[in-house]
């Protein structure tokens, strides 16, 4: 079992939508998935910023349970932000038709998103799904780091621990690929 605090999937939500954050984790745990979801996973007397921060640096994906509510507060932009910053995956589970706030949709533009607004869909499973993907692929990420090596036939692995890019033959596209 994971260390407190060193969970798989960090569940980001506005506490208005509570019910909602709550049984996405119980799918998630239900089906062997650890979460880290305040305020359960809160300690008392700890400073709550640096345990929200720590938690989201630890785990390997994101959950954002996304809301209006979540424009107007520093909290869930603090948490996207650290994700954003440290490169987790992001999963956009929307429960309304919103815009988001210009600092947000900075970070999560082009996140995946789960538009959960009907009741004809099962929700759960596709967010199971989407969840399980992403771990897998950091998991998949951890072994090839562990392993020193990279299933990219055109990375090499440096000295340093780092990656450059070995020429295959191919057209440099610049910063896009081709059409």
């Amino acid at each position: 079992m994971n260390e407190e605090g060193n969970k798989q999937v960090f569940i980001s939500y506005k506490s208005q939508n509570k019910n909602i954050a709550d049984r996405i984790c119980g799918i998630l745990e239900s089906n062997g998935y650890s979460c880290w979801i305040a305020p359960r996973n809160e300690t008392s007397g700890k400073d709550y910023g640096g345990k929200i921060i720590d938690a989201v640096k630890k785990c390997k994906v994101v959950v954002l349970v996304a809301s209006s509510l979540i424009n107007k507060s520093d909290h869930i932009l603090a948490e996207i932000t650290c994700a954003f910053d440290t490169g987790k995956p992001i999963i956009c589970y929307m429960i309304e038709d919103f815009e988001f706030s210009s600092s947000l949709e900075y970070r999560l533009n082009n996140k995946h998103r789960i538009f959960a607004t009907d009741l004809k869909t099962d929700y759960g499973k596709i967010l199971l799904d989407s969840v399980k993907k992403y771990i897998d692929e950091r998991t998949d990420e951890s072994r090839d780091e562990e392993n020193g090596g990279t299933d990219n036939p055109a990375q090499e692995k440096k000295a340093d621990g780092g990656y450059r890019l070995v020429r295959t033959g191919l057209a440099d596209w610049g910063d896009a690929p081709p059409h």
